[in-house]
Order: structure tokens, then C-alpha cells, then sequence
């Protein structure tokens, strides 16, 4: 007690003031009265026993902690320290282990009391035996403790929460605030003098005013709170949706009005914020719905929510402003929830579109976009089947055998992305004569133009074939005829049809000559007959090697015969004649 009494003082004259003050021993009434009930105020203490706990004896020998809390008191004039209890607890203990060993050995009664199990007004007496894990013999090392407080010089449980007889006081005062308890009138009241008896006289504060225990005069209630009577130790808080009538002593509180928003204890009512209205009487504000805004505090109603423009939507709601659409979006009317992609043939540059401008209107006639959503007036080009021309201001048709991609356009002729006008299959168009047609004698010759990864060739001639000539009619430099298709000239020229058509031609000159310069009449009915056999014979090779022409693969060894035969037709292919030149 003596320790408790002199670190409070200490505490007192150093100003210390904690949050809690914790000591053992404190749950004594002496220490109320060595220090004063102002300065034991809010002291905690753990404790093994108070008269509040709910324990009482098996046989009644006691009864209960509050019966030997009053039987103690009766006995010596004050209340029972928890000391006083575990000592009678102690030797009820013993009482009671002699009776279970019905012997006063010491040893017998020893084991009594490591065996006792006994409920009683000091809660369940259990006693560690030897090799407890606790390594305490003949104690209580697992006893549950409870903790007190002293408020205004009373005693009390506080923890924990299920043998609780007071509420926890926390933060403790400061010795400042503890030497308030001593003014003799209670709270919401103040000393008004002496009556007639010499007592002090108390008053009520008035309405509007109150007094706690942290003032020594009647105080007006501060702002966003009220007092609706006399006598009122604490103000209350104005409800939601109210403010204080005053900006103090107020005696009540007045419903704020549309517009404005009034939490709890509110003296000056907030603004509706932006994006939300708040009618009169509603605790939160509500949003604007979507496809509206609100950039100005204050609304008061869901009118005062403005839809959003024209080119501007709204997806969300409680929102303060309207987004614009986006380059190639548009909305059309105002509250849109969201905006719509410009259709094929239409688009929007810029942001916050409320109309799509026509490909009509930003580009050639006639001419439409590939994609829908589309932001630039380049995107707008000819359609399919169409081309522009040079210098042209609207899409034509695209003639007979070309054709025209999407965006082909003859102002771009040479440039490696654009797409313009191509030759069909069977038809070619020279470089520089892009609309110039030719229809080719043979299909295979002009396979059309081609265009890959954006980049288009206005015509294409088979391999080893002349693209400047008329129908792809020649082959190419460095290739040579055969058949109906163009080979490159490799390996040098055959010479043994060269030597095979001289020879040939000799022997028929010689034997032209010959015929000519004798008399036919002395000519023998043999020779006649070869000569014209052999007349016969190189006019039916002549006609066969006609064949020659068809397109058609032979197969061997018909194809190299018909190929020898081609010689009687005087083919010059055979000796490559393009290669030589």
C-alpha cells in the first residue's frame, strides 16, 4: 500500500499523466483512503478475488463471495482485502483436505490437498501437485484473475468482460480533470449559494448549457449540438439530415434544407457535392444518373441534373462532367449513355461529334470508307469495281478487263503502298498506259497484275516475257521462243539443228538443181516416182507439224519427234535465233 500511495503522489507533483495507470494491490479501499478519492480515481488493478464474482461454496460454509464479503465486514468493521479472502480460503482448503484424509498426518493430508478439486467463495481450490509442468508444488499457477477499477472511491470489476460489474474508464483523467470531482454539486448543475440549513445549494444549467465533470460553471452547448432541457450534463449531437439552431446553446435542432448535406452533429449545413443532388431530409446524396452531369454544387433535386450534350456521353452516374466521343464516334441526341461508331461512308476527325460527315462530303463521290469508326478523310476511297482518275473528283467504273480494289486510285499510280487498277487474268496494261488494255492471244501469256501487302503492279507477264510489248507478245531479252512459252537462253546455242537445217537446205538445192537441168522425158519411172514421194512426204510433215501449235503436252518419244518435224515448217526457234542476235 505504501508503494501505490507514493508513486501517485510522485505522478501528482510531476504532472505524469498516462493513459492507464495498472498496480498490483490497489483493490483495497485503504488505498482510497491514503490517497483520496480524486486521486484513486481510474486506478487499475489485477486481483484473485472480489465480492462481485459469481462463486460460492459446495456445502454453503461460506456462501457466496458477496456472503463473505458481508460476513467480513460485520465481523471486523471493514471491508475484506482479496488477502483476507485467500487466507480464509486457505483454511477452508485445509478443513477440508483433514476430512478427505480422516487422518491430521501430515504426509496423508498433503496428498488431500494435491487431490482436492473444491468450489468455494474464492472460485475452484486446486493445488499443483509434485511434477506439475508448472514446477510449482502446492499453488493455484492456472487461477484466473480478474481486473478492478476505482471510480469516484468505489471498487469494481472491469475485466474480463463476463464478470464485469462497472464499464472500463479509459483514458484516465489527468490529475487536473481528477480535481474536478470534488465540486459538491453533480453534473448539470452548479453551486448557487447556501440554503437554509447551511448546505450547498445546486442549480440546473438551463436549456442549451450543460455542465460534465470536466467544468466547473454551466457551459453553452457547442456547435452541431443541443440541450432540449435543463439540467443536461452532456449535449447531444444533432440526428443526420439536422443542424444546431444556433451556433450555440442551442436548444434543438432544425431540419437543413434541400441542397445541402448534414451529417451528424453538423452546425453549418455542407453542399450537395458535384455530380449528386441532395433533397431535404436525405442523410446521403444521391448520384445523377447516367447520361447526365451536375459541375456545380448545391442541386437540389434530380432536375437540377443536366444531360449531357450533344458529341458527349455519360456511361457512369454521379459524375461532375460528360466525356466527349472520341475521333470516328459520334452521339447524336443529348443524355447518351454511350456513343456510336460513324457508319461505312461516314466519318468524324474530331472529338465531341455529334453528326458524321459523309465520305460525299470529305472525299470523291462515290466513294465510302473500308472500315466503320473512321477518323480521317483518307479513309474515304472508291469502292470496289471503281477507280479514281486523274485528277478526278468522283469513283468510275472500272473498265473491262481490269480490276479495281478498294481505294484503287490512278493518282497514286507508282507509289509501292497504294492499290490501283490491275490487269485481269488474260489481259495486260502496260506501265505508263495504266487504263490501255490489251486482250492477249494466248491466256497463259498474261496471268493479270498482283497486289501484295499493299503494294499492286499494274500488269505481269508470263516468266521470260516482254512486259513493254503490246499482249505480252515477245519474250524478253535474253529468253527465246519455244512452243507458246518464253526459256531463258542457257548453256549456248544447239548446233545440231543448225548443222541439220544447212545440210538439209544443200541437199535440197542440189537436188532442185538437178531436176531442173535434166530432160524429165529421159527421167526414169523410179526417180519420178521418189520425187514425188518425197513432195508427198515433206508436205504431210509440213500439215502434222501444224500440231505443234496446239497447246498440249506429248509424251515421248512423240514429243521429240513432233519437235524434229517442226523443222520441215522451218521453225527457226529450234536454233534459238534470240539467243544468237
Amino acid at each position: 500500500l505504501n508503494d501505490v500511495t507514493y508513486l501517485i503522489g510522485n505522478a501528482n507533483v510531476l504532472n505524469v499523466n498516462p493513459f492507464a495507470l495498472l498496480v498490483t494491490h490497489a483493490s483495497d479501499q485503504r488505498i482510497v483512503q491514503n490517497v483520496g478519492i480524486p486521486n484513486s480515481h481510474g486506478l487499475l488493478s489485477p486481483t484473485q478475488w472480489d465480492q462481485s464474482l459469481d462463486v460460492r461454496d459446495d456445502d454453503g460454509f461460506f456462501g457466496s463471495a458477496e456472503d463473505f464479503y458481508a460476513l467480513y465486514q460485520e465481523r471486523f468493521g471493514a471491508p475484506p482485502a482479496y488477502q483476507a479472502a485467500y487466507s480464509a480460503a486457505m483454511g477452508y482448503s485445509l478443513q477440508k483436505a483433514i476430512e478427505s484424509a480422516g487422518s491430521l498426518d501430515t504426509e496423508a493430508v498433503k496428498v488431500a490437498l494435491w487431490n482436492l478439486s473444491l468450489k468455494s467463495f474464492y472460485g475452484l481450490l486446486e493445488y499443483s501437485a509434485p511434477g506439475d509442468i508448472s514446477g510449482l508444488v502446492g499453488t493455484q499457477p492456472r487461477r484466473p484473475m480478474v481486473t478492478t477499477q476505482i471510480l469516484n472511491g468505489s471498487i469494481g470489476v472491469v475485466a474480463p468482460a463476463e464478470a464485469a460489474t462497472m464499464e472500463l474508464d479509459y483514458p484516465m483523467l489527468t490529475w487536473a480533470e481528477k480535481a474536478l470531482l470534488l465540486y459538491p454539486c453533480p453534473q448539470g448543475t452548479v453551486e448557487d449559494g447556501f440554503a437554509a440549513d447551511g448546505s450547498i445549494q445546486c442549480t440546473a444549467c438551463d436549456a442549451g448549457t450543460y455542465r460534465d465533470r470536466f467544468v466547473l460553471s454551466c457551459s453553452p452547448c457547442p456547435p452541431g449540438s443541443f440541450a432540449d432541457s435543463p439540467g443536461t450534463a452532456v449535449c447531444r449531437k444533432c440526428p443526420p439530415t439536422t443542424r444546431s439552431a444556433n451556433q450555440s446553446a442551442s436548444r434543438s435542432c432544425v431540419q437543413c434544407p434541400a441542397g445541402t448535406l448534414c451529417p451528424t452533429g453538423t452546425s453549418q449545413p455542407l453542399p450537395c457535392p458535384v455530380g449528386h443532388f441532395c433533397p431535404a431530409g436525405r442523410e446521403l446524396p444521391a448520384p445523377c444518373a447516367n447520361g447526365t452531369k451536375r459541375s456545380e454544387p448545391g442541386a437540389r433535386g434530380p432536375e437540377d441534373c443536366v444531360a449531357c450534350a450533344p458529341g458527349t456521353y455519360n456511361a457512369l452516374v454521379g459524375r461532375s462532367e460528360c466525356a466527349s466521343c472520341q475521333a470516328g464516334w459520334f452521339s447524336a441526341s443529348s443524355g447518351q449513355l454511350e456513343c456510336s461508331m460513324c457508319p461505312r461512308g461516314s466519318l468524324a476527325s474530331n472529338t465531341g461529334t455529334s453528326v458524321c460527315t459523309a465520305c460525299a462530303d470529305a472525299g470523291p463521290r462515290g466513294s465510302t470508307t473500308q472500315d466503320i469508326a473512321s477518323s480521317d478523310s483518307s479513309a474515304c476511297r472508291c469502292p470496289l469495281d471503281t477507280y479514281l482518275p486523274l485528277a478526278g473528283r468522283a469513283c468510275l467504273p472500272c473498265p473491262e478487263g481490269l480490276f479495281c480494289a478498294f481505294g484503287a486510285d490512278l493518282q497514286s499510280v507508282g507509289e509501292a503502298s497504294a492499290a490501283w487498277p490491275v490487269a485481269l487474268p488474260g489481259f495486260m496494261a502496260r506501265a505508263g498506259e495504266p487504263l490501255v488494255v490489251y486482250r492477249c492471244l494466248f491466256a497463259e501469256h498474261c496471268p493479270g497484275g498482283a497486289c501484295e501487302d499493299g503494294a499492286c503492279t499494274v500488269q505481269t507477264c508470263a516468266p521470260y516475257r516482254d512486259p513493254a510489248a503490246v499482249a505480252c507478245g515477245r519474250c524478253a531479252e535474253g529468253a527465246y521462243q519455244s512452243g507458246q512459252e518464253c526459256l531463258p537462253c542457257e548453256g549456248g546455242v544447239d548446233a545440231l539443228p543448225i548443222v541439220f537445217v544447212t545440210l538439209a537446205v544443200v541437199f535440197a538445192l542440189a537436188a532442185v538443181t538437178y531436176a531442173i537441168n535434166r530432160d524429165m522425158i529421159k527421167q526414169t519411172r523410179w526417180a519420178v516416182g521418189m520425187m514425188v514421194s518425197l513432195t508427198c512426204l515433206f508436205s504431210a510433215t509440213q500439215t502434222t507439224s501444224v500440231y505443234l501449235s496446239l497447246n498440249m503436252a506429248w509424251t515421248e518419244p512423240l514429243g521429240s519427234l513432233m519437235k524434229a518435224m517442226s523443222l520441215m515448217t522451218f521453225d527457226l526457234s529450234l536454233v534459238k535465233t534470240e539467243c544468237i542476235m
